[in-house]
């Protein structure tokens, strides 16, 4: 769980003051999820630098900065919960079991590899990096992608989305699923001057990437009444606004659904 201070100096002279009152209505509505905690010990604030305005984010990720401060000059309960979901996992997280649920959400490109921040730090330091330089790199001002890394050992469902699963070696895999839930496998190894991966991003943003979905083989002969629709090939029949389309759903293994395959 993330930690996440507020350093009062001045604000917090009157316990009723609007800064402290802002600050406990934040924590309130993430206390779930984040640690909060507020001082007015001198020693502390002094730490700080900066006359203990503002706020000061404590992030769980070890690879980066140890605090993250808000620029903030009057600070409410939105922009607290904003700057401390912004901000809390750092540009580059480690994806794990205790926090994926609060990154997805958001178009996310994630390398998958032995990451072992104990056992094998500087290793674990080293692939991350490479992903960092291309998360601090501007790739398009009109389109964002957050990016992240996770353990392939711990990742196997979300590696078999992505067809990814059985991958073994010391190079990430890397992919980027959106928040609508759509995936993309970036193709080749993550070179490690950075270009293939930072090239990955781009295409995306272009639309230049195919889809990945699991999905048959689209059948070599379409040109009956009665269309086999796969995922393959789902949106361009099934969603195409010009034609109306019924369709049935079966289960092959299914003896009354037999009798219901095209002919």
């Amino acid at each position: 769980m993330a930690s996440v201070a507020l350093r009062p100096g001045r604000f917090f002279k009157d316990s009723s003051s609007e800064a402290r009152s802002e600050f406990l209505k934040a924590a309130g509505n993430l206390r779930d999820n984040y640690r909060f905690a507020h001082t007015n010990v001198e020693s502390l604030v002094n730490e700080c630098g900066d006359n203990g305005k503002g706020i000061t984010l404590l992030p769980t990720n070890q690879f980066e900065e140890k605090t993250v401060a808000s620029t903030e000059q009057k600070m409410t309960s939105g922009k607290i919960k904003k700057f401390t979901q912004e901000n809390v996992f750092g540009i580059c997280p480690h994806v794990t079991e205790d926090n994926k649920d609060l990154v997805q959400g958001k178009d996310l490109l994630m390398a998958y590899y032995d990451v072992d921040c104990e056992k094998n730090a500087k290793g674990s330091s080293y692939w991350r990096n490479r992903v960092m330089m291309v998360a601090k790199k501007p790739l398009d001002a009109e389109h964002k992608v957050n990016f992240a890394v996770a353990s392939r050992e711990t990742s196997n469902p979300e590696l078999s989305d992505f067809g990814l699963e059985g991958t073994a070696g010391e190079i990430p895999v890397v992919a980027i699923r959106t928040a609508k839930g759509e995936k993309f496998v970036m193709q080749g190894e993550l070179s490690r001057d950075g270009k293939a991966l930072q090239r990955f991003p781009q295409d995306y943003f272009d639309g230049n990437l195919k889809r990945y979905l699991k999905s048959e083989s689209v059948p070599e002969s379409h040109d009956g009444p009665i269309k086999v629709v796969v995922a393959e090939n789902f949106d361009e029949i099934v969603n195409n606004e010009d034609k109306d389309v019924l369709i049935e759903f079966y289960a092959p293994w299914c003896g009354h659904c037999k009798n219901l395959e095209p002919k």
